[in-house]
Order: structure tokens, then C-alpha cells, then sequence
């Protein structure tokens, strides 16, 4: 026994998943475990044996399939990417949980997912990066700032009630059509309608949903979403009016039209934020390199 032991790594380990648990109610003091590539561990349950764990570390561990982890008070980190049998994540009664990385966890579905967002209170960052049976979560955070579905390749839709949400990376989503992003749960204007004469009062819909619900979101990063058409991605301008880093590079369902209206907010909001920084200091001068605004469509000649 090492009562006195902090940091512990396991990588390859053969230990399954009782005589793991059994070893870890000797070492009450531990704050990092990590056990990358355990060939034998086919579950996990931690609970109170190690309240001081504040970095738990699972990745590539091929036969694992359920995580159960309960009243861990210290846990920040949990990094589980590579697991691609892993279809449930419990956690429970763990309240400083900030960083969950699942990228690559193949078998992880909706409610899963959601469901684990749900129970996590001080969650800031959350990596499901190719998590390819992802079709079209809900996910509601109070919490959450960044939110990466890098090729995630089966999503179709994605609805998120994240009023701190900074930073969304959906690159190379290229089933994406649905998108919405609010503080609230208010129900939004609907599908685009089709008559012409309808048009005018949907997207006056769409800027009274924007004013309503003033998410916080300024970098949304969507290169490589095809199939994502125009009236979404008027919906996440109305609704993210603090919108100033746009990534639309490959998105050839996309008009010119609103590419153009796209470039045209975040400049405006670029603006904006220039004269506040210019009043705040006038000593100092401002700068925009921190904004971008990438609106390359390389589908067909002439776009942008």
C-alpha cells in the first residue's frame, strides 16, 4: 500500500476493473490516475475512495464501455478519448468537473450525451470530436464556453441552450442542416418557408428569436458544412449578435447573399468593438487580429 501516492500512471495496465477498484481505496490522497490503454478494463466505477482526484485519464482503452463515477468533489479533468466501445458516461455529485474530452468515443449516442452535459455544473469545455453516432443532440449548459463536434460526420442537427457558449467548432459536420443556438428554451421561428411572400415575416421571426435569447457565442467554426443552408445560418446571426469569428469555407449550400449579410455583422461587430476599445483607452491603439472572418466557398467559380 501507498497512502502517501498523488500521481499515478497505469498505461497498458492488465488490472480489471475490481482489482482496480480495490487498489484505489488505498491510496485515499491520489490526485491524477491515469490508465491509457488498460486492455482489461471493460468498466469503471470510482465513488469516494479517492476524493482528491482531480485528473482522471481513460483514453484508448478498447474493451471499455460504461464510466460511473460518483461524489468526486476535486475531479477537473476527465480525458476518455479513443474509447470507441464507451456508450454510457455517468457522473454524478461532481462538481468542479470542467474538462471532458470524449473525442473518438464511437459509440456514445444523443442522450447520452446529453444527459451527461445536464449533470455537470461548472463544465466549460466539452470534446465530443468524432463521435460519429452523434445525430442531433440537445445539449443545455449554464456553464459551457466551448463545444468541439469536429467530424462529427453523422450529425444532422444540433441544438444548444448555452447562454456562456464562446466557442463552437463544427467543422467538417458535413450532414449538418439544423443548427440553433440560445440562452433560453424558447421555441424558435420554424423551418424556412417556402412561398415568397413569407420570407419577409420568417426572418423577422428570426431577428425577434436573435433579440430574445442574446447568446454569447463570437466564434462559430463550420468549414466543410455542406449541407447547411441558408436560413440556418441566418438564424445563428440573429441569434449571436456578438458573432465575430465566422468559418464558412466549404459550405456550398450556402448563397452569396449570405455570405455577404454574414460578412457584413461580424465587420459591423468588429466595429463595434473597436470604438468601445478606442474609448476605453485612447492611449493604446486597437486592433482587430484577433478577428476573422473566413467566407470561402470553393464549390463552384465566382463564389466566395
Amino acid at each position: 500500500a501507498c497512502p502517501g501516492l498523488r500521481r499515478c500512471t497505469l498505461y497498458r495496465c492488465g488490472l480489471g476493473p475490481s482489482a482496480l477498484s480495490a487498489a484505489l481505496t488505498r491510496v485515499p490522497v491520489l490526485t491524477l490516475l491515469d490508465i491509457s490503454g488498460s486492455r482489461n478494463l471493460d468498466w469503471l466505477e470510482l465513488e469516494a475512495s479517492v476524493p482528491l482526484l482531480r485528473t482522471l485519464v481513460l483514453s484508448w482503452c478498447p474493451r471499455l464501455a460504461a464510466v460511473r463515477l460518483t461524489h468526486l468533489p476535486s475531479l477537473r479533468t476527465l480525458r476518455a478519448h479513443g474509447c470507441s466501445g464507451i456508450a454510457t458516461v455517468n457522473v454524478l455529485d461532481c462538481p468542479s468537473l470542467c474538462t471532458l474530452e470524449l473525442q473518438k468515443c464511437r459509440a456514445l449516442r444523443d442522450d447520452a450525451a446529453a444527459a451527461l452535459v445536464a449533470h455537470l455544473p461548472a463544465l466549460r469545455t466539452l470534446n465530443l470530436s468524432s463521435c460519429t453516432r452523434l445525430r442531433a443532440p440537445a445539449l443545455r449548459s449554464a456553464s459551457m464556453e466551448a463545444l468541439h463536434l469536429f467530424n462529427c460526420v453523422g450529425l444532422e442537427g444540433l441544438t444548444l441552450v448555452t447562454p456562456r457558449l464562446r466557442l463552437l467548432n463544427c467543422t467538417y459536420c458535413a450532414a449538418l442542416r439544423h443548427l440553433r443556438v440560445t440562452q433560453d428554451e424558447a421555441v424558435g421561428p420554424g423551418p424556412a418557408p417556402q412561398a415568397p411572400g413569407e420570407v419577409r415575416r420568417h426572418q423577422a421571426a428570426l431577428a425577434l428569436e436573435g433579440a430574445r435569447s442574446h447568446a454569447a457565442l463570437d466564434a462559430a467554426l463550420l468549414a466543410g458544412c455542406k449541407s447547411l443552408p441558408d436560413e440556418q445560418v441566418r438564424g445563428l446571426l440573429a441569434s449571436c449578435p456578438a458573432l465575430t469569428n465566422l468559418e464558412l469555407r466549404a459550405c456550398s449550400a450556402l448563397s452569396q447573399q449570405v455570405l455577404e449579410e454574414a460578412a457584413e455583422q461580424c465587420r459591423r461587430v468588429q466595429r463595434a468593438e473597436a470604438t468601445r476599445s478606442r474609448e476605453a483607452s485612447a492611449a493604446t491603439p486597437c486592433t482587430d487580429a484577433d478577428s476573422q472572418i473566413t467566407l470561402t466557398r470553393t464549390s463552384s467559380p465566382g463564389a466566395w
